[in-house]
């Protein structure tokens, strides 16, 4: 699907999950994964880097997972780009996530393995006939870690219902003769924050941090005459 240059630079970011159409026109969520992209080129590069770095120590004061990050002031570490915009070529890679998916009626849920197993018939429950939506929930962290939801795992549980209006953060499984549920709990491998589920494209669950800098065009421009 075609977007703007400002939609792409801003609402569809690396690694954030954005409400897309598939190519039967079923509306999902996706995750971003990358970008074609191009690097910028007549920008004060390293007055950005500079600053982008003294934010991301900040973050990192704040409990901030940074360990993924070099911010050494002696390297330069960053590649300041723009998505490519080539005639024919996609600029915004995506692949459909979560991967949980239940039925509106019935409540059956299952999960795939890949978003290339995500075809026309997963949106036709195969025990009722109904449709079947995806469950468009991710964990995120405070720290900065994110997943798709999962179906929680229950040792000897194989088959688990969803019914959100019964129970929005829970799946629903058979022990005996009585329900039981299973909570959509995780707890971050990062900092051991205890994790529930939020929608996915939720502003919670990225925050994209903007950066404005005004360069003079030229030395002429600060200086005035008496």
């Amino acid at each position: 699907m075609k977007r703007s240059i400002n939609q792409a630079v801003y609402n569809f970011l690396p690694h954030m999950w954005v409400s897309i159409h598939d190519e039967s026109q079923t509306p999902v969520s996706a995750e971003i994964l990358n970008w074609n992209y191009t690097p910028m080129a007549g920008i004060y590069e390293s007055f950005i880097e500079g600053e982008i770095k003294r934010q991301i120590k900040l973050f990192g004061e704040r409990e901030g997972d940074i360990s993924s990050f070099d911010i050494s002031l002696d390297n330069n570490s960053f590649l300041i780009v723009e998505p490519a915009r080539r005639e024919n070529v996609p600029d915004i890679i995506a692949e459909i996530s979560p991967l949980v998916f239940y039925c509106s009626a019935c409540g059956d849920t299952f999960e795939l393995h890949s978003y290339k197993d995500v075809d026309k018939q997963t949106w036709k429950c195969k025990k009722c006939g109904k449709t079947v939506k995806q469950l468009q929930m991710v964990y995120s962290c405070e720290c900065g870690y994110a997943q798709p939801i999962k179906i929680p795992h229950i040792s000897g549980v194989k088959n688990y219902k969803y019914r959100p209006n019964e129970a929005q953060y829970k799946m629903i499984y058979r022990n005996g003769q009585s329900e039981k549920y299973a909570e959509f709990v995780q707890t971050c491998p990062v900092c051991k924050s205890r994790l529930v589920p939020d929608n996915s494209n939720s502003q919670r669950n990225y925050k994209p941090f903007s950066l404005k800098i005004i360069r003079t065009v030229n030395n002429f421009v600060d200086k005035f005459s008496a």
